[in-house]
């Protein structure tokens, strides 16, 4: 027997790749969620191949601290064809206060063919809307310049 794990990875044996699931949906209107403990980064190579049948991109970042020169670099390639338009700092793992990042931290992009939101010089984050993801401990805040 063959069974495929039902968890997507480009680089691990025996799961399913990207590619083999986004293919098999017929649909141009796909909200894609992504939160896979580090194997989101080989990930952005395939939304952006298949930007066409992506409105929206919800993913939750993971090891920024560690590697944000590899997380600027797939936000950079992912800003070519989507927007950002919502930001949260996970405040269950760890803030660095000299790079002013958080372990991981959750972003939500959306196809520019939709985008109509206008460039603003800075954004206050968490909004009104966010919830700490420890309900226990303050959030982290930040501003986007």
């Amino acid at each position: 027997e063959n069974l495929r794990k039902p968890c997507v990875s480009n680089e691990k044996q025996g799961f399913l790749k990207f590619s083999e699931i986004i293919e098999d949906i017929d649909s141009n209107n796909i909200l894609f969620k992504c939160d896979i403990e580090g194997d989101e980064y080989s990930l952005v190579k395939d939304l952006l191949h298949y930007s066409n049948k992506i409105n929206i991109i919800a993913i939750e970042f993971h090891n920024v601290t560690s590697n944000y020169q590899l997380f600027f670099q797939n936000i950079i390639s992912l800003k070519q064809q989507f927007e950002i338009i919502h930001i949260h700092f996970n405040n269950y793992s760890k803030f660095d206060s000299f790079i002013q990042l958080s372990e991981a931290i959750e972003i939500t992009f959306i196809n520019k063919k939709y985008s109509t939101v206008p460039q603003i010089e800075s954004l206050e984050f968490p909004i009104s809307i966010d919830m700490p993801c420890n309900p226990h401990k303050e959030d982290y805040k930040f501003t986007l310049k």
